[in-house]
């Protein structure tokens, strides 16, 4: 497995590193998995993601480009808002998630890596429609803050907690997001690094790759790739939260398709499960299938796992739509050659 010292340097999270184009975009761990996991899912952890692109697109052009580019309706959001939303193709599947950040006059727009290349094409090919122009912000990253004392940790540093939708800005060139049980955090490179810094002095644990998978899994937050792509509904997978049909008059890119499968009843929906398993999570099958007791509905199937701090394996799945938190699951998988049966129950849903 390739740790954090083969890319940089392993000291301190990422204390004396000089931001380049040269820097790599992957960490997939700081050198200590157990020590960052535990810190992911009992204390807080930071996550970089300097592989995301930021664009801003301004004023009423730009407004216009929004509301046909993405799922959410950025018009009933005011300045010093911010949301998640999706990109979705003409047949109604997730091109890319996206964190909008509501300014006066003007909109940032974080890309997340996995689809960031594609989004910023898709976002220019669209802006043509609109006389909108979308441009690159110069030298901003982009960091995600989380874990069960991510608020009290930005307290330590003497930064108000904004509430769920909204951003606050500690200091000149930082903003600070807040999204259902995890901040963004965005702004300017040099400064972003030392508010990274002061949040890894409070307490917060740099985390890889590795141990994100299991930070994300446990507040049951997708990733394109593992848990969607682009066949998937955003109304299935954990991303429909953001989908506004109220205007009738704003046809956003792939909603025909989407407002028809509303309609006709989504078949799914993101859960997250904790499965009683004497078997590693890393031995499972790369799609075990889940069943909820007493659920006349098609099964699930599991999109991610990972252990808990404690052992118990966590998944993600896509379970059947009418499942309920407490539901009882058997889940089917084979490890070692072998067909296993084990209990598992819904602790969340999205």
């Amino acid at each position: 497995m390739v740790k954090s010292e083969d890319f940089l340097p392993a000291a301190s999270g990422l204390d004396g590193i000089e931001w380049t184009e040269d820097t790599p975009k992957l960490i997939l761990s700081y050198g200590d998995t157990a020590a960052e996991k535990h810190s992911a899912l009992t204390g807080a952890f930071l996550k970089d993601v300097r592989a995301a692109r930021v664009i801003r697109t301004e004023g009423e052009n730009g407004e216009k480009l929004l509301r046909r580019l993405i799922t959410a309706d950025v018009a009933k959001h005011a300045t010093g808002d911010c949301l998640l939303a999706s990109m979705l193709n003409a047949s109604g599947g997730v091109m890319q998630e996206v964190a909008v950040i509501a300014h006066t006059g003007y909109w940032d727009v974080v890309l997340f890596p996995e689809t960031a290349d594609t989004g910023l094409a898709w976002s220019r090919q669209v802006s043509v429609s609109f006389e909108a122009e979308v441009e690159q912000p110069e030298d901003r990253h982009v960091f995600w803050l989380g874990g069960p004392l991510a608020s009290d940790t930005l307290k330590k540093v003497s930064c108000s907690v904004p509430k769920a939708g909204s951003f606050t800005e500690p200091e000149d060139g930082v903003q600070v997001c807040a999204f259902e049980d995890i901040f963004l955090i965005q702004g300017e490179a040099s400064k972003l690094d030392a508010f990274w810094k002061k949040l890894a002095a409070a307490g917060a644990a740099p985390i890889g790759e590795e141990v994100w998978e299991a930070a994300r899994t446990a507040i049951c937050f997708p990733a394109f790739g593992c848990d969607f792509d682009e066949s998937s509904s955003p109304l299935e997978v954990g991303l429909g939260s953001s989908v506004d049909f109220s205007d009738p008059a704003r046809m956003f890119i792939g909603r025909a398709l989407t407002e028809a499968r509303y309609r006709a009843g989504i078949r799914c929906r993101l859960g997250l499960l904790e499965i009683q398993s004497d078997d590693d999570a890393s031995k499972l099958d790369s799609a075990p299938e889940v069943v909820i007791r007493g659920n006349s509905s098609e099964g699930g199937i599991i999109t991610t796992w990972t252990l808990s701090d404690s052992g118990t394996i966590l998944a993600l799945a896509l379970l059947p739509a009418e499942s309920h938190i407490g539901d009882e699951a058997e889940v089917s998988y084979r490890a070692g050659g072998e067909d296993r049966v084990c209990a598992g129950k819904v602790i969340r849903l999205r």
